[in-house]
């Protein structure tokens, strides 16, 4: 399922009228910024999924606490 050139402007013009061109901006770095965090996310949970235990390597100091047992 490709997507062509003519399917992305009429995309783009539905949202330039549904939206207006003020916050069509806003949105697709709001969208860009989502998809970022998501793949980092994804990336993270593949590293973690080789080591023994997931917490190793988390950075919040109430986990590595409650994982010591304190």
């Amino acid at each position: 399922m490709n997507i062509g050139f003519g399917q992305i402007l009429l995309i783009l013009i539905i949202g330039l009228l549904l939206f207006g061109g003020r916050h069509l901006p806003q949105l697709f770095k709001n969208l860009a910024e989502g998809i970022h965090t998501f793949r980092e996310t994804l990336n993270q949970s593949d590293s973690l999924k080789g080591s023994k235990n997931s917490t190793d390597s988390i950075k919040d100091p109430v986990i590595k606490k409650y994982k010591k047992g304190n």
